[in-house]
């Protein structure tokens, strides 16, 4: 899902379901005032979890979740300028850690 919401002067990006962080994403959301943005699993922790090998290929593929570092990587092409607000969300419960997905 892919939203972006505005209002004086400002906005908000949400970001979820991704599978990938694509050239349009980053366009489309450079210069978000605050994102909601999925930082669903950690990729050593999916290998290594209790999913079946099919859900895990999934998860981790193009239109699966996006991986804390996917994640990571994306926010210098947003345009870190404006970006005051990060929430991680869609934190998977077997395959992540809030301390996992901690972005710099």
């Amino acid at each position: 899902m892919q939203f972006r919401f505005h209002a004086h002067g400002r906005s908000i990006g949400v970001l979820t379901d991704l599978g990938h962080p694509s050239a349009h994403v980053a366009e489309a959301f450079h210069g978000c005032d605050a994102l909601v943005l999925e930082c669903n699993h950690d990729v050593q922790m999916l290998a290594e979890g209790p999913y079946p090998a099919s859900l895990k290929r999934r998860v981790g593929g193009d239109w699966g979740h996006l991986a804390n570092v996917q994640a990571a990587a994306l926010l210098p092409r947003l345009g870190l300028d404006r970006l005051q607000r990060i929430v991680c969300s869609h934190l998977s419960e077997h395959n992540n850690c809030p301390s996992a997905c901690w972005i710099p």
